[in-house]
């Protein structure tokens, strides 16, 4: 009876037989399992590549009412205009000073 009380657990496999093993010692394995990761990280970006392409052309490719929300959004007018009302009071102080002192001359000098 001491045979099936035993509490000592017999393996099967050895360490020869694990697939880590395997890989670390097969190269053509190393090599097979090397593509294969390979390819599916490629097939993966490229999947996520056409996705967003197509996203970005349906995007693109929707009409744009000229009324709607999204064309204000897209042009805003009056920013265009007080940025360009800056610029030019910009340029003409820029301008002013190129053209040097416009005050009173120095007697002196």
């Amino acid at each position: 009876m001491k045979l099936f009380n035993s509490k000592e657990h017999i393996s099967r496999n050895r360490q020869q037989d694990s697939f880590a093993h395997r890989v670390a010692n097969d190269p053509y394995l190393d090599w097979l399992l090397l593509v294969i990761i390979a390819v599916v990280l490629s097939g993966i970006v490229i999947g996520i590549g056409f996705i967003s392409f197509n996203t970005t052309r349906a995007r693109l490719d929707a009409p744009v009412v000229a009324g709607s929300s999204a064309y204000r959004s897209l042009f805003d007018t009056e920013a265009m205009n007080r940025t360009l009302k800056t610029f030019n009071t910009r340029a003409d102080e820029h301008s002013a000073l190129l053209k040097g002192y416009g005050g009173v001359a120095d007697p002196s000098l």
